[in-house]
């Protein structure tokens, strides 16, 4: 079995271990914790040709906890953004955050997925057409781009962005 690398990011408060929770059980605690450390945990992807085992790499989002995003932004096969689209006043941070891991050359050709997440939300969809806008100058790159709204409240947005997965990891490995 081929275990490859996801590196999950976003700022604070985004859903990202909500996210990664819903990824690998298809449940989702509510009492999540703010991620003070990476949580380092398995997904296995069995509906493909190959069984694929993925370590996700839960980074917390706190400003205090960026400076170790080095060594799990190192080596990743593929890196997955979470913005909380709910929460307007923090795109200008969420934005600079992600061109920060964007424009680092040791992620310049890694799959970047795209999340507008928390879409379940009114303030989220209020905001979507204004977050489109914000970050699409920051989503135009060489590196293969792949953007989902999504919701751990909707298990098919679930379902979509893990078939997502399986097929870059697919393309990696053999393409």
């Amino acid at each position: 079995m081929q275990i490859q690398k996801i590196f999950l990011f976003g700022i604070d408060n985004a859903g990202k271990t909500s996210l990664s929770q819903a990824l690998r059980t298809g449940i989702v605690n509510p009492d999540n914790k703010p991620t003070k450390a990476f949580d380092v945990t398995d997904l296995i992807l069995r509906d493909f040709e190959k069984n694929t085992e993925f370590k996700i790499w839960d980074a917390p989002g706190q400003v205090t906890f960026r400076k170790t995003w080095g060594r799990g932004m190192d080596a990743a096969n593929m890196m997955v953004f979470v913005l909380d689209t709910a929460d307007k006043k923090r795109f200008e941070e969420a934005k600079k955050v992600l061109q920060q891991v964007t424009n680092d050359l040791e992620t310049r050709v890694t799959p970047l997925i795209f999340l507008y997440h928390k879409v379940d939300l009114p303030e989220a969809k209020a905001n979507l057409g204004d977050a489109q806008k914000f970050f699409k100058s920051a989503l135009v790159s060489d590196r293969k781009t792949y953007i989902f709204k999504t919701s751990v409240k909707e298990p098919e947005t679930i379902a979509e962005l893990k078939k997502t997965i399986g097929n870059i990891a697919q393309e990696s490995r053999w393409g």
